[in-house]
């Protein structure tokens, strides 16, 4: 948020901060601390309020606008050209769409990814539908990265991947055996297992619903229906 703006719409106004105050049902005190700067995250609700009293938007103090020459992080590079295939403008719409508080936005753009939490930037690639390791590694420059047509993975797989990878040998051989005997026993258990539709109610099973059964007694059920066809 620009400051400077935000005075500047004030004075030609003509509201003082007790006016503002007044007019909003924010604290005086409050209003004092954003006008002078600081207090430099508030709430964004609490901005809007202010913009409406003295006849401006969020977005006309949004002082760093895409393209910005003034942070070449990477990570905002790539969050720029996220922005824009999306069609947002501004932090405030990134906001609003997001569901991403509007002061954590404006802290990417001033800090980077720097002290955020990672549910954050979680909700952030799955907003943008890109992994989260492309969005915070700067040697990744694929957008794509992480996933295709046919298999897709979920920023938690992705997590679990990152941790696999930081594993010594004896680590992922230890994870590789672990994962290969329970493929193993889910695979079997799906074979084994079989859904059936209850046609009708029978006690307290409700008709329509369906339950799983395993190969013998799937084998049982079709012997009853060959018994039933023959008489």
């Amino acid at each position: 948020m620009n400051i400077k703006k935000l005075n500047e719409y004030k004075k030609a106004s003509g509201l003082t901060n007790a006016k503002i105050a007044e007019i909003t049902g924010i604290t005086l005190s409050n209003i004092d601390k954003i006008t002078s700067g600081n207090n430099t995250n508030p709430k964004l609700d609490t901005i809007q309020a202010i913009c409406k009293a003295i006849g401006c938007t969020v977005d006309d103090l949004d002082d760093i606008q895409l393209n910005s020459q003034y942070d070449n992080s990477i990570f905002i590079k790539k969050l720029e050209t996220l922005m824009r295939k999306k069609g947002i403008k501004n932090r405030s719409q990134l906001s609003k769409q997001s569901g991403i508080p509007y002061t954590t936005i404006v802290g990417f753009f001033e800090k980077g990814t720097e002290n955020i939490r990672r549910t954050t930037l979680i909700k952030l690639s799955d907003f943008f539908g890109c992994s989260l390791e492309y969005l915070v590694s700067d040697e990744i420059d694929d957008e794509n990265y992480g996933k295709n047509d046919n298999f897709k993975m979920d920023s938690n797989e992705m997590h679990h991947i990152q941790k696999y990878r930081n594993l010594d040998e004896y680590g992922k051989k230890a994870i590789d055996s672990l994962l290969n005997i329970e493929y193993e026993r889910c695979a079997e258990h799906q074979k084994s297992t079989r859904k059936l539709t209850i046609a009708a109610r029978d006690g307290n099973t409700k008709a329509g619903t369906e339950i799983e059964i395993n190969e013998s007694e799937y084998k049982l059920i079709q012997s009853f229906d060959s018994e039933d066809k023959n008489m």
